[in-house]
């Protein structure tokens, strides 16, 4: 019956534009090596920040949504006298302005995935809440449903039956004509088998008895199988009728149910269209949100592939002076193997790459595909780790002389700007006397930059040591030096840094 079918069923899924994958990988966002090594602190915080102010556009749809369509469902608990407090939109809100705030204004990158990690927590958590809402409201309403039944039950129970006894005697006269047309029909037939039969046994020299249960068996058996036959032909003629009324009962029964359940079975009923609706709009403002182009998603769309393409042209920049640098020895290898490029080729070919990469990375950050940006950064980097095994496979391009004439320059300006730096983060830890929990993380940033900085002096010096004693066979050792140099200026730089980022955060909370 209608009030036994009584439920509420609230699931209201939302994502901050996440998929399986992307969760792995600190809720969806991934830090490129590319990006560490071109880019700054800020820079980075920046493309997160834009990035998780576009997707979390959901989050608070969500809550909009729910701060418009939850008083009514609220109001129809209450007035069931169901006492259940739904969640608070509004306290979601809070919480997630602050996390998103801290993400825009971390000092670190990493400081800045972890705000993100916290915002997918709160969205992780209002799933659960509003998920668990079945379960929760799901019990007291059919404990209501139970009642209702259990009283009103004997009496529908009684007038159903009431019902079918009338409806019975009103058919049985047309069952009895039936029956009556089928006997008068099969009688002489049946009286005339019993008879021959009767004849045969006493011919056949049977005694009474034994005619006696014969012909009583007999008359059993036809009176079995004229049962069947009468009951099917009763059934065939009436069936229409029956089923008029077996459905005429049916539904004056839930007519009456709603009549003895009253108020109560009304209110439960009245509980379903707020959630509904709910349940709707939530759904509505998550595919609105997703698929709008908001200020937020352009924003992020250009700051992504705008630091992207600032990586990416770093690491171009660094390669083309080495690719011009080797364009005699280049062309000659070209003139000898026509499957060989020369500088021009491979200069092009670095432009056409670029562009296409930017291509990708726009496609991918339009539609918020993290798995799609990191695929197309792959596939950039294997055709750089090609491209570089093109040029050093130019025999003679790099000897040693060439090597260190390339790279004295800079390890020569990097040791000065390595050691200015070091008397700065010296001195700050000199003239620092904070305390506490930031002064603490002030004091450790300051002793891990100055461990770094010194190591990366020490390998600037002995670059320079290398280049003064290398001979010509020793360029590819030299070079290894170069790329190990490489990966430790990121360390320093980032290490450096976040020292700053700290001070600076100290300073201004002063």
């Amino acid at each position: 019956m209608a009030v036994g079918a009584l439920a509420v069923a609230l699931v209201i899924g939302f994502a901050v534009g996440r998929n399986d994958e992307a969760q792995a990988q600190s809720a969806g966002v991934i830090i490129p090596d590319i990006a560490r090594e071109f880019l700054s602190q800020a820079e980075l915080v920046e493309s997160v920040c834009a990035t998780t102010r576009w997707r979390a556009l959901e989050l608070f749809a969500v809550i909009d949504a729910l701060r418009e369509t939850q008083p009514a469902a609220q109001a129809a608990l209450n007035a069931a006298s169901i006492n259940y407090a739904l969640p608070d939109p509004e306290a979601y809100r809070t919480q997630a302005q602050a996390t998103m705030a801290s993400i825009c204004s971390a000092p670190t990158v990493d400081q800045a995935v972890a705000g993100v990690d916290a915002l997918f927590a709160i969205n992780v958590d209002m799933e659960a809440r509003y998920g668990a809402l079945s379960e929760a409201l799901g019990g007291e309403i059919e404990a209501r449903v139970d009642v209702i039944e259990q009283n009103i039950r004997p009496q529908l129970d009684a007038w159903a039956a009431q019902q079918r006894a009338e409806v019975e005697a009103e058919l049985q006269p047309e069952g009895q004509a039936i029956a009556d047309q089928y006997l008068a029909q099969e009688q002489a037939a049946a009286q005339a088998r019993i008879e021959a039969m009767a004849e045969s046994l006493v011919a056949g020299g049977a005694g009474e008895a034994e005619v006696t249960a014969a012909v009583n068996q007999e008359i059993a058996a036809l009176q079995a199988s004229a049962n069947a036959v009468i009951t099917a032909r009763v059934q065939e003629a009436l069936a229409g009728r029956i089923a008029a009324a077996e459905a005429r009962i049916r539904a004056e029964a839930e007519t009456m149910a709603e009549q003895l359940a009253g108020r109560d079975a009304s209110t439960l009923r009245a509980l379903q269209a707020p959630f509904d609706a709910m349940l709707a709009r939530v759904n509505a403002a998550v595919a609105a949100a997703r698929t709008a182009d908001s200020p937020e998603k352009r924003a992020a769309v250009e700051t992504r592939v705008r630091l992207a393409m600032k990586a990416v042209d770093g690491r171009l920049a660094l390669a083309r002076p080495l690719v011009e640098a080797a364009r005699a020895e280049l062309a000659s290898r070209a003139a000898a193997n026509a499957a060989l490029p020369d500088a021009d080729e491979i200069l092009a070919a670095m432009t056409e790459r670029r562009n296409r990469l930017e291509a990708d990375f726009r496609a991918a950050a339009q539609v918020g595909d993290e798995t799609a940006f990191a695929a197309a950064s792959t596939a950039f980097q294997a055709y750089w780790e090609q491209m570089a095994a093109d040029v050093n496979g130019a025999t003679g391009v790099w000897t040693a002389s060439r090597v260190c004439e390339q790279a004295l320059p800079a390890v020569t300006s990097g040791l000065s700007e390595a050691e200015s730096a070091l008397q700065q983060i010296q001195g700050a830890g000199t003239g620092f006397v904070g305390s506490g929990d930031d002064g603490q993380a002030l004091r450790t940033a300051l002793a891990n930059a100055d461990s770094r900085l010194v190591d990366y002096i020490d390998s600037l010096r002995g670059v320079n040591a290398a280049c003064s004693s290398a001979g010509d066979g020793e360029a590819r050792e030299l070079i290894a030096m170069l790329d190990g140099l490489r990966a430790e200026q990121v360390e320093v730089r980032l290490a450096v840094e976040s020292a700053s980022e700290i001070a600076r955060a100290i300073g201004e909370g002063n």
